[in-house]
């Protein structure tokens, strides 16, 4: 029984490490996206799940703000989504990510991925902020400044 049991505890270890080591190469849930994480960004209105890259392959999406919407208790408009990003992702975190200020980089635009309105009433206010290139096409390095 005891051999059953490590057995058990050494293919999930292992299935951990598998999943960690290509991450970057698996396809995952909206929510599972982190600050640092590159994606290929998705089209259409409901998005559940993105393709993860590894930031030194061809990607469209780079994650930079991960934080919950905050200032409204009632389902905000696009503009007020709209004005939350200008304020909270193209400011202070982007020049804290970047290293630049979000004026100044003509290269790279902000985006963002918003709950849906059948979640914001069960606490989804997750907001996810994501930098992509301006010309539309991909990038195969990150937008994150050296030592950040």
């Amino acid at each position: 029984m005891r051999i059953v049991q490590i057995g058990i505890v050494l293919i999930l270890v292992g299935a951990g490490v598998v999943g960690f080591v290509f991450r970057d190469k698996l396809t995952g849930s909206v929510e599972s996206l982190q600050v640092g994480d590159c994606f290929e960004v998705p089209a259409g209105e409901t998005i559940e799940e993105v393709q993860h890259r590894p930031c030194t392959e061809p990607h469209d999406g780079e994650v930079f703000v991960v934080r919950d919407y905050t200032g409204a208790d009632t389902y905000p408009t696009i503009a007020e989504f709209d004005a939350w990003v200008e304020q909270q992702c193209a400011g202070a975190d982007f020049i804290a990510y970047t290293g630049d200020l979000y004026d100044a980089r003509q290269d790279v635009g902000v985006g963002y991925l918003y709950p849906l309105e059948d979640g914001w009433g069960s606490g989804d206010r997750e907001m996810t902020c994501y930098l992509s290139p301006t010309d539309g096409g991909t990038v195969s390095a990150s937008y994150r400044r050296a030592g950040n």
